[in-house]
């Protein structure tokens, strides 16, 4: 008895906004890793027209550059340990209430 109170007191896990929520979440992965790709081939194409330019990338530049590459993945990184961590939370509670 005790555990169909808790059932009620707590809103049912809905799988399908859960999976709607992990495909939104891995098409945005995806697109931010093409950016970064297509960040990343400008840059190689930078470097790699370097000496045909007049004008020279300084190394400080081609740092920033690189930089921001890697802050970009490592917020990338970030939010989608935070998604899984929110979904495996979710996943936690809805097995305590199966048992």
């Amino acid at each position: 008895h005790q555990l169909q109170k808790v059932k009620q007191q707590c809103p049912p896990i809905d799988f399908d906004n859960i999976m709607e929520t992990d495909l939104a979440r891995q098409l945005h992965e995806i697109e931010e890793q093409e950016q970064n790709n297509l960040l990343e081939k400008t840059l190689e194409l930078q470097l790699s027209q370097h000496d045909n330019q007049p004008y020279r990338m300084s190394d400080d530049d081609m740092k920033k550059q690189l930089k921001q590459i890697e802050i970009v993945k490592q917020s990338e990184k970030n939010e989608q340990q935070r998604q899984y961590n929110k979904i495996l939370q979710q996943l936690k509670q809805y097995e305590k209430l199966e048992i």
